[in-house]
């Protein structure tokens, strides 16, 4: 079985882990992974928002980033077999709003989508990410005094029990079920 590459488009801790852990799940179908990591980008390297505040925007976001990882691999002769857009965004609900991660599988033609379970924002971490702060700002919120990539938000609210990268897994794992 020839090696896989999996091109990943993001940096984050969070999100490189998520998407070997998700994989590595499936040896017998997968075999030999090697994976690319985007740069560190700035937001605006993808044009989204800091925060997408609907599930279409989440859904865009995460299409946008696959896409554009794998162009930005292809580009450089190192053509993914697949890449991986995650991104996270809020839905408002019967006026609160919850946080969910979802997750693009990207072959260079079509996406298979994957959403993390969703869960509560606390109303006052809504009023400040609505005034342009971003979530890892905002530790007094919840409680820390620094702000784990590994963790996010969800770590402190479930006291450790589930974190960002358990969330991020996931949804790509929900991604990966129309693929293996």
């Amino acid at each position: 079985m020839e090696k896989l590459l999996i091109a990943i488009s993001s940096s984050s801790e969070s999100k490189v882990n998520a998407t070997k852990l998700a994989f590595e799940k499936y040896p017998e179908i997968f075999g030999t992974l090697d994976y690319l990591i985007l740069p560190k980008q700035k937001n605006d390297f993808f044009g989204l928002p800091l925060l997408p505040m609907s599930t279409s925007e989440t859904i865009h976001g995460a299409k946008t980033k696959a896409e554009m990882t794998f162009n930005f691999f292809a580009q450089k002769e190192l053509k993914p077999n697949y890449s991986v857009g995650i991104e996270a965004g809020c839905v408002e609900i019967d006026g609160t709003y919850y946080m969910t991660a979802v997750a693009t599988i990207f072959n260079g033609k079509v996406h298979k989508l994957g959403f993390a379970p969703g869960f509560a924002m606390p109303e006052k971490a809504m009023q400040r990410i609505k005034a342009g702060e971003e979530c890892h700002t905002l530790t007094d919120v919840f409680g820390i005094t620094e702000y784990k990539d590994s963790d996010g938000i969800i770590g402190p609210l479930t006291k450790g029990k589930v974190t960002r990268t358990t969330l991020n897994e996931q949804a790509v794992i929900m991604a990966l079920a129309q693929i293996v």
